[in-house]
């Protein structure tokens, strides 16, 4: 058995044992699929206007995303990589009740300028944002939910610690993404073993045509 056929045993199973966690996956289908039809026309037009496919957060991912908030409907989100997740978590946090703080944090600056001006062209407020280098944890409220997809992956790894340190701290299940790179999904099943945090591949859940999938963690 290859590297990537054990990868898919693991996301086989791992859907098995987390659909025993989270009874609420067991109506996945369905609701994802209510929650990819709204956003599906943002991300056609933002693949189209702002960000290539296979750099944005895939549909299925940014489905899963949506139908967590409304699961779980976390106090605070903490986005760490702006972009489409923005607009997911916006969208959610406007109709929600009580609506939740939503920070998003990029490492480039740039990028954090488009994913304003974005935010602001389809009526959505900015909320919190910060660069990556000047953000300070100790200013924000308690987020139950971290994504996790700061840009590069040099950077990614190397806060990784920092990142799981948060979660612990706050009590945040955190969606960590492109965990179908070897490199990375290696480094990271490693700290968190090493931390003793509980994960679940995702996988079956949130795998694009590009191959790519998130991690779903608990501290």
């Amino acid at each position: 058995m290859n590297k990537n056929d054990t990868d898919i045993e693991r996301g086989i199973t791992d859907f098995k044992r987390l659909k025993d966690k989270c009874p609420w996956l067991q109506d996945f289908n369905k609701q994802a699929k209510g929650s990819r039809a709204i956003l599906q026309p943002y991300w056609d037009a933002y693949t189209a206007r702002v960000s290539a496919e296979e750099m944005t957060i895939s549909i299925e991912l940014s489905a899963f995303l949506a139908m967590l908030c409304q699961i779980n409907k976390p106090a605070g989100i903490l986005d760490l990589g702006s972009g489409f997740s923005s607009m997911v978590f916006r969208l959610y946090a406007r109709d929600a009740k009580p609506q939740p703080a939503v920070w998003t944090v990029d490492d480039s600056p740039e990028w954090l300028i488009k994913t304003r001006s974005y935010l602001q062209e389809n009526g959505l407020p900015i909320g919190e944002t910060d660069v990556w280098e000047h953000f300070d944890e100790e200013k924000i409220a308690s987020p139950s939910l971290i994504f996790y997809d700061l840009g590069r992956m040099e950077l990614r790894i190397e806060a990784l610690s920092r990142v799981l340190a948060m979660a612990r701290k706050f009590n945040s299940m955190v969606v960590a993404d492109d965990f179908h790179k070897e490199f990375y999904r290696a480094h990271a099943i490693s700290s968190l073993a090493e931390k003793g945090c509980e994960h679940y591949s995702l996988r079956v859940l949130t795998e694009d045509k590009f191959s790519r999938y998130a991690e779903l963690i608990f501290p």
